[in-house]
């Protein structure tokens, strides 16, 4: 269901709200293949994502935790790759997620949507959703656009260089120590949560810095989710098992007596 909604839903895109880097002199087939590589990537990506649990749980079954710890760091890997080639496509001065674009692209009708780097003072068509941008190429913040498309990519400061590798490696960094240290291991879990929180530091201050662009909007979009993934460190083992554990059985116990409920695994679904 997962993969079918995100194959329907790069299907359905609008190209304009792919945030790609061009230069003036690209051809429009230049920017239509920059923009189907771009989808291509993004789309392995959340693929990537929604079938990753289950590699992990085939791999448990057949040949036990530690293996499934080494096909998880694999599976990272491919990830990591993925994503810094997105990031070297896009004009942000870090990577932004496909999850922070959808957030920033809230429809203005049931059929257009908002294009994120579209300059101030364009016309949208109310019943065709076409866009008319402006015929002069406008500068903001530092980042020239043309057609809504960045010519260049932003430069990132030291700060934000430093939390995006604690941010991008600390999967990794998570996936090591849990095979060092085991996977009840409070070093592992501990580990994983500074460099979120050092990340998050580093980037609020980073982004803090910005001129009010369209590009900065997207990149506190992308901030704001990754504060939400925060939250997951709670369902990390072993601070699982000391909060979250027991009224977790207790109310899949509760769900179990409830008619037609009981028919599904809603603690499965949820996590």
């Amino acid at each position: 269901t997962d993969l079918f909604g995100l194959y329907r839903t790069v299907l359905l895109r609008k190209p304009e709200t792919i945030p790609v880097v061009a230069r003036p002199t690209d051809s429009e087939l230049q920017l239509r293949t920059h923009r189907l590589q771009y989808s291509i990537a993004a789309f392995l990506l959340r693929a990537t994502r929604s079938v990753q649990v289950l590699f992990e749980m085939h791999a448990v079954r057949v040949s036990g935790a530690r293996r499934a710890l080494r096909i998880c760091l694999r599976i990272e890997a491919v990830k990591l790759i993925l994503r810094l080639w997105l990031r070297s496509r896009t004009p942000f001065s870090f990577y932004v997620d496909e999850e922070a674009l959808e957030e920033s692209q809230a429809p203005q009708s049931s059929n257009q949507a908002v294009d994120p780097l579209a300059p101030a003072g364009q016309f949208i068509g109310r019943r065709s959703g076409k866009v008319l941008r402006p015929l002069s190429i406008q500068s903001d913040g530092g980042h020239a656009k043309l057609g809504g498309l960045a010519t260049d990519m932003a430069v990132a400061v030291p700060r934000i260089l430093v939390a995006e590798t604690l941010f991008h490696g600390r999967p990794l960094v998570h996936l090591l120590s849990l095979m060092r240290y085991g996977q009840k291991s409070w070093t592992a879990w501990s580990t994983a949560l500074i460099f979120d929180w050092l990340s998050l530091v580093l980037m609020g201050q980073g982004t803090s810095q910005g001129t009010g662009t369209p590009f900065t909007a997207l990149e506190l979009a992308e901030l704001r989710r990754r504060r939400n993934l925060l939250w997951w460190a709670l369902a990390r083992s072993p601070l699982y098992e000391w909060t979250l554990h027991r009224p977790c059985k207790a109310l899949e116990r509760l769900i179990r007596r409830i008619p037609i409920l009981n028919m599904f695994n809603l603690m499965e679904l949820l996590l």
